[in-house]
C-alpha cells in the first residue's frame, strides 16, 4: 500500500487549535451518539478503531467499551497516541486488510476518515476485515459520500486525496450487513462546507 506520511495537524485538518477544538467537539459527539445507539441494541465489551491516529475518536469508545484498541500504521501517529492516552491499547499495523487479532473479537468497530483516503481495491479489503472482526455487533464508517463528485478511482492509497464513495455504495460492500442510522458529519459553523460526509452505522 503507498502512503504518504500523516502528521497530527492533518488528522484534523482544522487550520488552528481553536477551530480544531470546536471540530472535535462536533465529531465526537456524534460519534458518542452512534456508538450509545449501538450499545444499547447490543452491549459492547470490546470497541476497535482502525486507522485511529492518536486516539481523538478512540476516547469516546472508551467511554462505553471496557476493552478499546487502536489500530494504526503511521509510528509518529501512533507513539503519539500511546503517550496521550496511556489507559488504551495501541497496536501497529502495516496493512488495513489485516489486523492482528482474532475473528468476532468485538462488538464494536469503526473507521473515521480513513477509507475515504483509499483505493477501491485496499478500501474493500479494508471493508471485509471489518466484518471479520465484529461478526454479530455493529461497524461505524464515517466518511466521504459525496455523490455529486466524480467516481473516480485514487490512483494509489494517498493520504492527500480524497475517494467520494455514496452511502449506496458503502452499503453494497458492507452487504449483509443492514445500514440502521446515517448521521451528517458537521464540523465548525465557519467551514466553507458545514456538513463534510456522513457516519454510518451498520448493524448484524
Amino acid at each position: 500500500m503507498n502512503t504518504l506520511p500523516w502528521s497530527a495537524a492533518m488528522v484534523s485538518n482544522a487550520g488552528d487549535f481553536a477551530t480544531a477544538a470546536i471540530r472535535n467537539y462536533w465529531e465526537q459527539r456524534m460519534v458518542r451518539d452512534a456508538v450509545a445507539q449501538a450499545h444499547q441494541r447490543k452491549p459492547i465489551h470490546t470497541a476497535y478503531e482502525i486507522g485511529a491516529g492518536y486516539g481523538r475518536m478512540t476516547r469516546v469508545l472508551a467511554e462505553t467499551a471496557r476493552k478499546v484498541v487502536a489500530f494504526e500504521r503511521d509510528p509518529e501517529l501512533l507513539a503519539k497516541g500511546q503517550r496521550l492516552n496511556p489507559d488504551l491499547s495501541f497496536v501497529a499495523i502495516q496493512d488495513l486488510g489485516r489486523i492482528p487479532t482474532e475473528d468476532g473479537s468485538a462488538e464494536f468497530a469503526m473507521t473515521f476518515t480513513v477509507l475515504q483516503h483509499l483505493t477501491d481495491a485496499t478500501c474493500q479489503a479494508a471493508v471485509t476485515e471489518l466484518k471479520r472482526l465484529v461478526c454479530v455487533g455493529h461497524l461505524l464508517l464515517v466518511e466521504d459520500t459525496d455523490a455529486t463528485q466524480p467516481d473516480r478511482d485514487l490512483p494509489h492509497d494517498e493520504t492527500a486525496m480524497c475517494r467520494h464513495r455514496s452511502v449506496a455504495r458503502y452499503q453494497a460492500m458492507l452487504a449483509p450487513w443492514k445500514l440502521v442510522t446515517v448521521w451528517p458529519r458537521q464540523i465548525e459553523p465557519t467551514a466553507p462546507m458545514r456538513t463534510v460526509g456522513e457516519a454510518m452505522l451498520f448493524a448484524r
